[in-house]
């Protein structure tokens, strides 16, 4: 606890926030990040407002004034009311959130706020390609094995979105991955939802998916994508050498970044003497609800109703193709009891019964090659980001 004495109190709490503070979950260097603290009022009684309200508004536009700054890719805030939480949102929206670096090639990125309102803990997140790249794949391959269910979709279908909006009792929040399943055009349920993370914490990720399952029954898969850096980015500045080297030349292009390194070289992304990206591993996790379960269990990691792949540096997917299987398998019979609830044709029926999910919904020779265009694609984005960062200064 931190107290705040005397009429400076309010220069103080500015110091206090803008202060880098360690993430105790992440382990991070967050800057921002907000820990309670209890100012004592004023002595002078010149003072018409509480300081509380005023500190509120403080760590308001401090968060703010963060997020929508230079690119930050990872940030944790603690102690952020649900009336702070709205303001924020609000405000954000009325600025635009979305940033867009031009340099020859325009890369949109995007703040994903996630919030907790139980705990009080806002994570901002910029998805970046890496993250991007993986998720398409797997939606292009999930994508394909729905497409062959024998339903017509006028009548029934499964759609799979990214950044999908989800709002539960105990977080908001949009998720990376999801299917929904559909009666004609209109949203019936989520049957699946996913989560990558590259930057996030798997204790964040975690929660979030112990959020889904809890506050949505209904679920049928979960699943997250781990991407491990070997070591962790550090922006290149703007004193040392090779900074003053770079910023001499003109920017590189796509076609002339990482021109000298080779195509397997994409695990470690190193441009000029400094390394732009460096993956470590990258894994896949999958759990289905068990039969005659209510909810997912997503504390169990055995049985077969969880499995983990690999897609670097070994490519195993043979239990993740298995687990999405028997997933696709529950969407099957899921699908049965509502086509008999609507009374469909009996032929309907018959075919949905027939039809079986493929074995192999993910194709390893395509995860592999969203894995390298991913860590190229966001070594250049973070060039491109550092040569913006120069612009602003002299």
């Amino acid at each position: 606890r931190t107290r705040l004495v005397g009429g400076n109190w309010r220069r103080k709490a500015k110091i206090l926030l803008s202060s880098p503070l360690n993430c105790k979950v992440c382990h991070r260097v967050c800057p921002g990040r907000l820990f309670p603290f209890h100012p004592l009022r004023p002595r002078t009684r010149s003072a018409h407002r509480h300081p509380r309200n005023v500190i509120s508004r403080v760590r308001r536009k401090e968060i703010i004034r963060v997020i929508s700054g230079v690119l930050q890719e990872y940030l944790v805030f603690e102690e952020v009311s649900i009336s702070d939480y709205t303001y924020i949102v609000d405000r954000l929206e009325e600025i635009g959130y979305k940033k867009t670096w031009n340099r020859g090639v325009a890369y949109d990125f995007h703040h994903v706020l996630t919030y907790f309102p139980n705990s009080h803990r806002l994570i901002m997140s910029s998805p970046s390609a890496v993250h991007g790249s993986i998720l398409e794949s797997i939606m292009t391959g999930l994508d394909c094995v729905l497409d062959t269910i024998p339903v017509p979709k006028t009548t029934l279908g499964f759609r799979t979105m990214t950044a999908k909006t989800i709002i539960t009792d105990s977080i908001n929040a949009i998720s990376d991955l999801s299917i929904i399943l559909c009666k004609g055009s209109r949203f019936q349920r989520f049957v699946c939802l996913m989560e990558c993370a590259f930057l996030q914490s798997n204790c964040d990720v975690m929660r979030k998916l112990n959020a889904y399952v809890r506050d949505i029954p209904d679920l049928l898969v979960v699943g997250k994508i781990l991407v491990k850096e070997a070591e962790r980015y550090a922006s290149l500045g703007s004193d040392s050498s090779v900074a003053l080297q770079l910023r001499s030349s003109n920017t590189m292009t796509p076609e002339e970044w990482g021109h000298d390194q080779g195509a397997d070289d994409f695990h470690r992304v190193v441009v000029d003497g400094h390394t732009w990206f460096s993956l470590s591993s990258v894994e896949i996790h999958v759990w289905t609800r068990r039969t005659g379960r209510s909810e997912i269990e997503i504390d169990q990691l055995d049985g077969g109703e969880y499995a983990v792949g690999t897609l670097y540096p070994t490519v195993n997917l043979g239990d993740i193709n298995r687990i999405f299987q028997r997933g696709l398998q529950l969407i099957k019979e899921d699908t049965f009891r509502e086509l008999v609830a609507t009374n469909v044709d009996r032929s309907l029926l018959d075919r949905m019964e027939a039809w079986s999910p493929s074995p192999s919904a993910l194709d390893s020779t395509s995860l592999r090659s969203a894995v390298v265009f991913g860590t190229w694609t966001t070594a250049y984005e973070r060039y491109l980001c550092w040569r913006s960062e120069l612009k602003s200064k002299p």
